[in-house]
């Protein structure tokens, strides 16, 4: 409510106090200890994990902050693939491989929801949801396609009264 009283202007007065509004909420944002979503994320990947350890588990995030922040700080001890936007093809190919072979893991981006086929796991996460339905489609296609022989489970992560439960 502060940040929408201030309007971004050319007067120093009002954009010295901008910029300390915007301090304040990332020194906040900075002091949370606790990340509930990304902790019922691991306790979810945790569980399946627990119940079949050869399980793969693919888990899409919008955004690459996203992406390394579950890979350096949720999933620091686990061996986790990745694909996102800059990688380039041949490490792509490599973490394809990485995930199908050794690794339980695969975060990605939407970089990952088109032309891969990722049919050996059988399920998915979304732990940031797409504006577009079609882009969860095309998620899902990763996994869901000809020739999968397992029941495909989609689990979206969101959480109720927020903007992403009203995409939901």
């Amino acid at each position: 409510e502060e940040l929408g009283g201030v309007a971004a202007s050319s007067d120093p007065a009002k954009v010295k106090q901008e910029l300390q509004i915007v301090r304040e909420l990332y020194n906040q944002a900075k002091a949370i200890d606790v990340d509930s979503k990304a902790e019922q994320l691991r306790e979810f990947v945790d569980g399946v994990l627990a119940e079949d350890p050869d399980e793969k588990v693919l888990i899409f995030t919008e955004y690459t902050d996203t992406l390394e922040y579950l890979r350096d700080e949720v999933f620091a001890d686990h061996d986790v693939a990745q694909v996102y936007g800059d990688l380039e093809q041949s490490r792509r190919r490599d973490e394809m491989n990485k995930f199908e072979e050794k690794a339980n893991l695969m975060l990605a981006t939407d970089a990952a929801q088109e032309g891969l086929n990722l049919q050996f796991a059988h399920i998915m996460v979304n732990y940031e949801l797409p504006w577009n339905p079609n882009r969860w489609e095309q998620r899902i296609g990763r996994i869901h396609r000809y020739g999968q022989d397992k029941e495909v489970k989609v689990w979206n992560f969101q959480f109720a009264g927020t903007r992403e439960g009203e995409i939901f």
